[in-house]
């Protein structure tokens, strides 16, 4: 999966998409030009991800098991590799990630962020 990142040093921000978004949306959607006076001065460094909403939540064609079990891969990967891959890039182990997304990706940073 994806990752794009934003800014070179600050507080790391994981950035979800929305259901019909990708790791390019935040860029496409123009918050990240807002957000520059910020990421040029190093106070906040931005993480976009893809998710996986097209083949877990909006698949209304597969089974809600396996819809249900790819969510629950994703909130693994998340955990398991872009927290790491975060802390590795930022190099101060511990820092706390902030979340945010919009629509669905307002679920996933809330949920991440609960967990």
């Amino acid at each position: 999966m994806g990752i794009n990142i934003y800014g070179h040093y600050g507080l790391p921000i994981l950035a979800f998409p929305t259901s019909c978004g990708d790791e390019h949306e935040q860029e496409g959607q123009g918050m990240i030009r807002t957000l520059s006076p910020y990421l040029d001065q190093g106070r906040i460094r931005i993480f976009c991800i893809n998710g996986v909403q097209s083949d877990s939540f909006n698949n209304k064609g597969a089974h809600p098991f396996h819809r249900s079990w790819l969510q629950a891969q994703y909130d693994d990967y998340v955990a398991s590799e872009v927290f790491p891959f975060i802390d590795s890039q930022c190099q101060t182990h511990g820092l706390a990630i902030t979340t945010y997304g919009a629509s669905l990706g307002a679920y996933h940073a809330a949920n991440t962020l609960f967990k």
